[in-house]
């Protein structure tokens, strides 16, 4: 009779998980690249993250939208998946925030690099954007302006934030703040936030993020988050159909004629009407006061 031998390969996952943890314990790689290369990663990286804030949000927010009256009924899986949703879109509503609004001053990617760009490398940055078109380079100047101007009110520590008058600059102070203490760490540091808190930093984001697309991609930039911002409530409604008690956040928002004017304000400039008007115009001002808590 034939002998059956088997044959395992030996494993190598010890050998393979000890080169992984080596080269992540040396040292954080530096890009070496000039700022406005390093600055066109940067948007374009923190442009894409205002999409998966903006699906996130859709989550915590349907997660949220039951009553305590309809939450006694629930099965045990019920609660579970509540209770996981609502801790993983949060977070990742705030890691997402602290990225692109970081003030860290290290060398690398992050927001004060690009608000401290050159007059040069701004050049490098436009022309990147608009190739061969002096026309739109003009547009595209005055979006990286907006741009700046928004990371530069926004990317700020939180005793900075205290300081300021800014609303936007202290909500996004508060998120920066939660993702640190409660989503990095287990803490015993205290922290707040609330739901406009929430809105208003993911909707600037989205919007500011809408604008870097619309020049990085070239690609329109309205028609871009609208179908993200569509999509992502979709999702939301169909883990929470309870979600569909509150309206989508761009449904009835004019994006097309909006984003424009961030650049080329006709009303009020672009970083203001993010801090002051922005609620309002979306109609979360007004909203029923069980979603105001």
């Amino acid at each position: 009779m034939a002998k059956l031998v088997l044959k395992f390969p030996v494993s190598t996952s010890d050998v393979d998980t000890l080169a992984r943890i080596e080269r992540v314990a040396g040292s954080p790689a530096i890009l070496d690249a000039e700022p406005s290369t390093r600055a066109v990663l940067f948007l374009r990286s923190a442009s894409g993250r205002t999409g998966f804030c903006l699906a996130s949000f859709y989550v915590w927010l349907g997660a949220e939208a039951s009553t305590d009256e309809e939450r006694k009924n629930w099965t045990h899986s019920q609660v579970v998946k509540h209770l996981s949703l609502s801790f993983s879109a949060i977070r990742t509503i705030a890691l997402c925030a602290r990225s692109i609004f970081d003030h860290s001053t290290k060398p690398g990617l992050h927001a004060k690099m690009v608000t401290k760009l050159s007059a040069l490398d701004v050049d490098k940055v436009c022309k990147y954007w608009v190739p061969d078109d002096s026309i739109k380079e003009g547009d595209a100047r005055r979006g990286l302006a907006f741009v700046q101007k928004a990371l530069a009110r926004c990317a700020v520590g939180i005793n900075e934030a205290k300081k300021s008058n800014c609303i936007l600059t202290r909500r996004v102070a508060l998120m920066k703040a939660f993702a640190d203490r409660e989503g990095a760490h287990i803490s015993l540091q205290h922290y707040e936030l609330d739901l406009l808190d929430a809105v208003h930093v993911v909707a600037t984001s989205a919007l500011w993020g809408a604008v870097i697309h619309h020049f990085d991609k070239r690609e329109d930039g309205a028609k871009w988050l609208n179908e993200i911002d569509q999509a992502a409530y979709e999702t939301g409604t169909e883990l929470f159909p309870e979600l569909t008690r509150v309206p989508r956040l761009f449904k009835s928002f004019d994006l097309e004629s909006s984003l424009r004017n961030f650049y080329k304000p006709h009303f009020s400039d672009g970083a203001d009407y993010l801090s002051t008007y922005l609620l309002s115009a979306l109609g979360w001002d007004c909203l029923p006061r069980e979603f105001q808590a």
